[in-house]
């Protein structure tokens, strides 16, 4: 007899008689938990070129490999000082790989404000990232659309480029979100729901 999620937290012992028990596991958290959050991104300039902290926003290991869709947010939040419109970048940095490897894509995706100009536009909301040019001449606009990895890390951070003068100030809101193509996970053909997904 399947247990119902009330019903397993109610036993106490019944994960000691499953043969699988991390399968009937009830968490307080998603297992995709991680899989995307917003972060608030601050910069004080200080006349060289420079990064904020550098803040993580995805963070997938998942149990196979997967197709991997993506979102990347930014909201301009607020500045302060006389900019006079310099550019405030925010960059997403993608780690991602299959098995025992991985590969870091450092810009994976770059947007840039002009700070006043254009720093009080709508939210910006990205699913696809430019490709680099293979050669010279090559004008093939490559994108990406999505990812093909098991295991994701996104991080986001703002740079200046030290045009601006020191002591100005400025936050954006940034946030990633990634998702599978197809997602189909096992133990749903068992019944077993980990974060209630029968029940939205």
């Amino acid at each position: 007899m399947m247990l119902t999620r009330r019903a397993l937290l109610l036993s106490g012992g019944a994960l000691a008689c499953d043969p699988d028990p991390m399968s009937q596991m009830v968490s307080a958290n998603s297992p995709w938990l991680m899989w995307g959050s917003e972060r608030t991104l601050s910069l004080t300039t200080t006349g060289v070129a420079q990064n904020s902290t550098e803040q993580q926003l995805v963070s997938v290991h998942y149990g196979r490999p997967d197709t991997w869709d993506f979102a990347f947010v930014c909201r301009a939040l607020e500045f302060n000082g006389a900019w006079a419109n310099e550019p405030l970048q925010v960059v997403w940095n993608v780690s991602f790989g299959v098995g025992r490897s991985t590969s870091q894509i450092d810009r994976f995706f770059v947007f840039e404000y002009l700070v006043p100009a254009t720093f009080g536009a709508p939210t910006r909301f990205y699913t696809q990232a430019p490709g680099l040019p293979t050669n010279a001449g090559d004008t093939f606009p490559h994108v990406t659309a999505w990812l093909p990895a098991e295991q994701l890390r996104i991080t986001a951070h703002l740079r200046e480029t030290g045009v601006a003068a020191a002591g100005l100030t400025a936050s954006v809101a940034v946030a990633a979100y990634v998702a599978p193509r197809s997602h189909i996970r096992p133990e749903w053909f068992k019944g077993r729901m980990a974060a209630d997904e029968d029940n939205p």
